[in-house]
């Protein structure tokens, strides 16, 4: 069903200058794409993924100061994979450990 050729079942929002709509469908212009061939899973290619920051703090990090952390950890059943591992400050992943980003 094309929404663009019903805007009368959009909801929407009133402002100062009028109403605006909003889409029930909306489509992402950008976004960064996993590569078909996934470089080899290791700390540095999590780094370089990354940009070399503290995916929970957002702090930007030396080499030396970062490791990988399993967002859902193995032992909570998360998976050794791309999708589960972030790059993260040594001190916070030792202090979440265990546990689920929420309850960290």
């Amino acid at each position: 069903m094309d929404h663009a050729a019903h805007p009368d079942q959009d909801a929407v929002v009133q402002t100062v200058r009028g109403q605006i709509r909003v889409p029930t469908v909306i489509v992402a212009g950008n976004y960064a794409k996993v590569p078909k061939k996934r470089p080899k899973l290791c700390a540095r290619a999590t780094r370089e993924r990354d940009g070399n920051r503290c995916q929970y703090t957002g702090r930007e990090l030396r080499p030396d100061e970062g490791s990988p952390d399993h967002v859902v950890p193995r032992s909570r059943g998360g998976k050794n994979a791309w999708e589960n591992l972030v790059g993260s400050a040594k001190e916070v992943n030792q202090r979440k450990a265990d546990r689920l980003p929420k309850s960290a």
